[in-house]
């Protein structure tokens, strides 16, 4: 579901842009809002035993857990930090 797969966030803050390539565990990111992009740093992302996704940084340190609530071809639904968020998904 994520590999290949770009995901645009709806609401105009937090992490707006996650770009998960075919191959590795690596994830491009852009943190911010819409008005100030403030990073875009490269992160690495990995599933939990609770199937939540895990992404960290090149330390392992955790940056940032999603839930899966709802999901389509187009657009997911996660919950994060008690915070729901939806993304629009696309695939190369």
């Amino acid at each position: 579901m994520i590999r290949g797969a770009s995901f645009n966030s709806v609401p105009d803050k937090g992490i707006l842009y996650l770009r998960f390539p075919d191959k590795g565990n690596h994830v491009a990111v852009t943190i911010g809002d819409r008005n100030d992009m403030i990073a875009a740093p490269l992160w690495y992302w990995a599933i939990s035993d609770k199937g939540q996704l895990v992404l960290t940084d090149y330390s392992g340190e955790k940056l940032s857990t999603m839930e899966l609530i709802e999901y389509s071809s187009s657009e997911v639904l996660i919950r994060s930090r008690g915070a729901l968020t939806s993304y629009k998904r696309t695939k190369k």
